[in-house]
């Protein structure tokens, strides 16, 4: 068999992330190929594998389009793969008209995260014989050491784009700062993903803390970090406020 997974590389969004990860896990079993899509995030960098299968010529047996679903029908269209299957996450209960006659009638099958996503796409009319769950798997290293982050002893973690508004974080940091002071041990970590608009939530912290006495500690790492292994290790609790998540790769791995 030969796979073609096309999708944004140069960045460090959900489907970036689910896309060359999907390709390197298939990469072991069969022959597959990345057909770049989107722009570049200036001075992103991929890893040497990623490099590799980006480098090989397009295969034609199965394309994996991981994509926004506006972007599907242009996507179906172009492609030139014998059989062709859409694969997004779509969390919120409504889906336009439009996406659905693309899946019905371009794609081959619908891919989805989970078994509340089908739901979704189905009762929206998506055509339940092309509907598969396909679960996002994790990659960590539970026994390395943790990383090094406070002088406080419990340490809460948000992480993610923590500029989209999905994402809650204001919310978080106004609740943080209303329950706890410096007095307490305990320190917010915010780690943010560099690249996406307003995405360093150094602002935000900085804005609810104004006029503030005593207020707790918080730790913003505005950095991309290969592995994040070392910071799950050294954090104590996950706070996850998102109003929805798709791919949920956060605590999918945490868990």
């Amino acid at each position: 068999s030969d796979v073609c997974s096309s999708d944004l590389v140069f960045e460090n969004t959900g489907f970036s992330i689910v896309t060359k990860n999907l390709a390197k896990a298939l990469d072991r079993k069969i022959d597959v190929s990345i057909t770049e899509g989107g722009g570049r995030l200036v001075g992103f960098q991929i890893d040497e594998d990623t490099e590799r299968i980006l480098s090989k010529p397009q295969q034609k047996g199965l394309d994996i389009i991981n994509h926004m679903p506006e972007n599907q029908q242009e996507l179906l269209e172009k492609s030139k793969a014998h059989y062709k299957v859409s694969y997004f996450p779509w969390e919120i209960n409504k889906w336009d008209s439009g996406w659905v006659y693309n899946v019905n009638r371009f794609s081959d099958g619908y891919w989805c995260n989970s078994e509340f996503e089908k739901k979704i796409a189905i009762d929206n009319g998506v055509d339940p014989e092309i509907v598969r769950v396909i679960p996002n798997g994790t990659s960590i290293n539970p026994d390395c050491e943790p990383m090094k982050l406070s002088k406080k002893s419990y340490h809460f973690l948000a992480l993610g784009n923590l500029g989209d508004i999905r994402k809650n974080t204001k919310k978080l940091i106004k609740a943080y700062i209303s329950t706890f002071t410096s007095d307490d041990d305990v320190c917010l970590v915010l780690k943010s993903q560099p690249g996406h608009m307003n995405s360093d939530p150094t602002g935000l912290v900085k804005d609810e803390m104004m006029g503030r006495k005593n207020p707790p500690a918080f730790l913003v790492i505005h950095k991309d970090l290969p592995d994040l292994s070392p910071l799950y290790k050294a954090c104590d609790c996950l706070v996850h406020i998102s109003h929805a998540e798709g791919f949920c790769l956060v605590p999918n791995t945490l868990i």
